[in-house]
């Protein structure tokens, strides 16, 4: 039995309509507790939902089927595609981190255990040249973990600051952003080495990292506004940025939806006395009004020709 439906609530500011537009929705069977991934896979999206010591793995199909595929043994910390099957990273029941591959249908192909301490920031998943992770178990350094059926290699540490520290992984590199008290400072690690990248700006309240097709996108809060700067890898220094309309969702977290463009993602809570708080997200792309929307987000992820958001109950469905 599915949950009940429309617990997201969406609008838009005025003068004019944002660049999505909400098109459908469909209920879950399982409320979401903590955390929640989206992820396509060919045709279909997988959903993945945090529920009690276990991850819940949902496959939806173009016509909006949806297949329970069997629990995942873990609590899930990161998901990512790579080559037709997820990379799923978190915690098993004693504590201890990890990383599945999972093929489509639900068939766990191998774990392996990341060595050493616990992970301050736990692995965030990718898929290079093979699946890799990023990981920290101290806060100025950023480790790289190779990942294979036969275990982790670390191949290197990559020296960052924050928080507020994001970290991107495409197109065979791996990309991080945080900021200090002198701006927005961004590193890209590739096979052949280190680039370092720095802007000045007043200290930012959060930063966001991705890639796109043809550049880079570098995104950060300064007081209530957000800026974006998107450009090729080696110009991100030099390009002007231009400042993104998020309305009320302001001085909130900030996430990059990977794709072919742009698309940024911020969330913010407000939290009055003796009222329950309010979760106020918005979806903008440079140039156009931002989608509000009002409810709790675990994840918003393209699919096909459109945008997928998970709520806690539902999942809902924006066309560009």
């Amino acid at each position: 039995m599915t949950t009940p439906l429309l617990s997201l609530i969406f609008r838009s500011p005025p003068p004019s309509s944002p660049s999505l537009t909400p098109v459908g929705a469909l209920g879950l069977p399982i409320q979401v507790d903590s955390a929640a991934w989206a992820i396509p896979i060919d045709h279909d999206l997988h959903v993945l939902i945090n529920h009690g010591g276990t991850t819940v793995h949902l496959r939806v199909s173009p016509s909006h089927q949806v297949e329970e595929l069997p629990p995942l043994p873990l609590v899930a910390a990161g998901a990512a595609s790579c080559n037709q099957a997820l990379l799923i990273t978190g915690a098993d029941a004693d504590g201890r981190a990890l990383m599945l591959s999972v093929t489509a249908d639900g068939t766990v192909m191998w774990r392996v255990y990341f060595d050493g301490p616990t992970p301050t920031r736990w692995p965030t998943p990718g898929c290079m040249a093979q699946p890799v992770a990023v990981l920290q178990t101290m806060p100025e350094i950023l480790e790289v973990i190779l990942a294979s059926p036969q275990g982790m290699v670390k191949q290197r540490a990559v020296a960052v600051g924050g928080p507020p520290l994001d970290v991107a992984i495409a197109d065979e590199t791996i990309w991080a952003a945080w900021g200090d008290g002198t701006g927005v400072h961004a590193v890209r690690i590739s096979a052949t080495g280190e680039r370092r990248f720095h802007r000045t700006t007043l200290a930012p309240a959060n930063v966001a990292i991705g890639s796109y097709a043809g550049g880079v996108c570098l995104a950060w809060n300064q007081g209530s506004s957000v800026f974006l700067v998107q450009a090729p890898p080696d110009s991100l220094t030099s390009q002007t940025p231009q400042p993104i309309e998020m309305a009320d969702a302001s001085g909130g977290i900030l996430a990059f939806v990977s794709g072919t463009n742009p698309l940024l993602w911020a969330q913010h809570v407000v939290a009055i006395e003796d009222e329950p708080p309010r979760w106020i997200s918005a979806i903008a792309q440079p140039g156009h009004n931002p989608l509000l929307i009002e409810g709790s987000v675990f994840a918003v992820a393209r699919w096909g020709d459109g945008v997928v958001i998970v709520g806690a109950t539902e999942l809902r469905f924006l066309k560009q």
